[in-house]
């Protein structure tokens, strides 16, 4: 875990100088944030009361 908590604080140290972004960088930060979003999915939707009722939000 201590891992993945510094490569988020080097991604997050990276974003003040966007300039200096390589296709590498770029490719590492989606995958971070894919597997953050793959996490969050785990966890219930926050829009939705129970967990049998389909999601009121809309993504449109």
């Amino acid at each position: 875990m201590d891992q993945e908590q510094d490569i988020v604080e080097e991604l997050l140290q990276m974003a003040k100088d966007p300039a200096s972004f390589t296709k590498d960088d770029l490719a590492e930060m989606v995958l971070v944030a894919a597997t953050e979003i793959i996490k969050l999915r785990s966890f219930p939707s926050p829009w939705t009361t129970r967990p049998d009722e389909e999601s009121t939000a809309s993504i449109d």
